[in-house]
């Protein structure tokens, strides 16, 4: 048998149970904001992360040659300068870690121009991340701007998702959005001087505009995202798959549990005059046919017999 708490008589206790109490209310009415702001401490700080800690990894040596793949033609001074703009922009012990693996990958590539030169077929693709590379190049520091793209691609991710939250009123759950990139490691996709990141926010974007009914920037994001990381084409095409599927099974929907014309049903159950109108319009002689048959049968209120979606409106 559930018994009541009972009342607390050490000042502790009613303090401590104020306190919660407070707490609890003052959570309720601010959870939205709390939330909110939670978020967009977490995106600030993988942002701050991105820049003042970037993760040195190998791949920034293709991506900064295929950026100036049209400015540097042959091929042993495109490799000079993507080594030697590398060295320039990273610490001393993260260059020996990207040229120096002990005589293996690494090490062959850093003397090699050709074998090189050979794998950049493989990022070539990338084109809007090279594309954009290219260009913030020409402003500043290549390795500061695949920084600088890192850091505006951790904002982008952070504002499409804050804004989606918002537009679902569904702001006091960022936190729990927030652990869930935690534990999607975003913090070093954020680090990574890679694509991956600027593919995601515009991916997410996509799909955000695709559920707020904007077709064109559905298609446009969804493309520009193809171009960031054409790879993703498995997951764009399982989009394309699902979208076509739902779409099928929503046009047979209204067909499916009664077969009637497309009317709408507060309609049904007013009477029908002999000339066979409804509501001024003519009606089919099958519609009239199974409207009074409803109504001679005193089946139950049509909104009781149809799904969710086609639930009657009201008058």
């Amino acid at each position: 048998m559930l018994t009541k708490s009972p009342v607390p008589t050490n000042l502790l206790d009613r303090l401590t149970e104020a306190g919660l109490a407070w707490g609890e209310g003052t959570y309720a009415r601010l959870a939205a904001p709390i939330g909110a702001a939670s978020f967009v401490l977490y995106i600030l700080l993988a942002a701050v992360t991105a820049w003042f800690m970037p993760d040195a990894n190998w791949d920034m040596l293709p991506y900064l040659a295929i950026a100036e793949e049209g400015t540097y033609r042959d091929v042993q001074v495109l490799h000079d300068y993507a080594y030697g703009t590398v060295r320039d922009g990273v610490s001393a012990s993260d260059y020996k870690t990207l040229i120096d693996d002990g005589g293996g990958f690494r090490s062959h590539m850093a003397g090699n121009a050709v074998d090189f030169h050979s794998l950049l077929g493989m990022y070539r693709v990338k084109f809007l991340y090279a594309e954009i590379l290219s260009i913030m190049s020409s402003v500043m520091s290549p390795v500061e701007a695949m920084r600088l793209l890192q850091v505006l691609s951790v904002l982008l991710f952070g504002a499409i998702a804050l804004l989606w939250l918002r537009s679902e009123g569904a702001l006091a759950l960022a936190p729990v959005a927030g652990a869930v990139l935690m534990m999607a490691e975003f913090g070093d996709a954020a680090r990574a001087a890679t694509p991956d990141l600027l593919c995601s926010a515009l991916f997410l974007g996509g799909l955000f505009a695709y559920v707020r009914g904007r077709e064109v920037a559905t298609a446009i994001l969804l493309f520009l995202a193809f171009m960031a990381r054409p790879d993703n084409i498995v997951f764009l095409a399982v989009f394309a798959m699902l979208l076509v599927a739902f779409q099928r099974r929503g046009a047979r929907w209204p067909a499916s549990p009664l077969p009637w014309p497309p009317i709408s049903p507060s309609r049904i159950g007013r009477s029908i005059p002999a000339g066979g109108r409804i509501c001024g319009s003519p009606a089919s002689s099958s519609t009239t046919i199974w409207t009074a048959s409803i109504r001679r049968s005193r089946l139950p209120p049509i909104s009781g017999l149809l799904p969710p979606p086609w639930s009657a409106p009201s008058a």
